[in-house]
């Protein structure tokens, strides 16, 4: 028999180290919203009741492990493509002087 295991949006958060409790809670509701990289949308028990299945987040895990490797190559191989261009130089903002201000007596 299997079991199925289901998750609170606050437990989710905490699985993933995610900020405060109601900021952890906002977040993942933010990628489901965005549909951020495949992140499983809840199962919903009533209009008040969403739960998310432990098995599809560890699915979710295993993509995102598996894409981890590639992505990091990517990013490395961009940034050293833009630390071999060469810098232009940034303008340089001059005051402008007013006349000059006389104290009073």
């Amino acid at each position: 028999m299997t079991v199925h295991i289901y998750l609170t949006d606050r437990q989710v958060a905490e699985r993933y180290n995610l900020g405060g409790r109601k900021k952890s809670a906002a977040t993942v509701w933010r990628w489901v919203k965005a549909g951020t990289n495949g992140f499983p949308t809840p199962h919903r028990f009533s209009d008040k009741c969403s739960r998310w299945l432990l098995a599809d987040l560890e699915a979710w895990e295993k993509t995102r492990a598996d894409r981890a490797p590639r992505e990091s190559i990517l990013r490395a191989a961009e940034a050293s493509a833009e630390a071999r261009q060469p810098a232009t130089p940034a303008p340089v903002e001059r005051k402008k002087r007013g006349a000059p201000q006389r104290r009073a007596a």
